[in-house]
């Protein structure tokens, strides 16, 4: 069995077979899907396999928009993530706290120029995201 973990999507409705197509799970198989009843869902799963991490680049090289972040599995941590204008980003989140990582150097004390510009796009796109989503 592969390492699995929570994980929340939101998508525009009209955009869940995508989402079917790249993960191939059945509805039933996820645990809730939230309507907004604005043209928008929430799917959880508690069982997504390595985060879907490739399915969701699948998603995101289809056009799809949508934003979301999983748990911590065996080997990874937790993330927030999000696909917009056919490219795929995420960034490190902090478990139980609405953010996002930014790592310091344990040298110099100091985030990298690298690692702030990252999570600057990560931002930028995120907010992209669900501006496509949630309109």
């Amino acid at each position: 069995m592969s390492d699995r973990c929570y994980l929340e999507i939101t998508l525009k409705s009209a955009h869940l077979a995508d989402l079917h197509d790249v993960t191939e799970i059945e509805f039933d198989d996820l645990e809730c899907v939230r309507d907004s009843g604005e043209g928008y869902v929430t799917a959880t799963c508690y069982d997504a396999d390595a985060g879907w991490y490739f399915p969701l680049h699948d998603l995101a090289a289809r056009g799809v928009p949508f934003f979301g972040a999983n748990g911590p599995g065996d080997e990874y941590g937790p993330s927030e993530f999000c696909g917009v204008d056919g490219s795929f980003f995420d960034a490190m989140a902090a478990h139980g706290v609405d953010g996002i990582v930014v790592p310091i150097d344990e040298h110099t004390g100091e985030p990298s120029r690298a690692d702030l510009d990252a999570a600057r796009t990560f931002l930028e796109a995120r907010s992209r995201a669900r501006a496509a989503v949630l309109s």
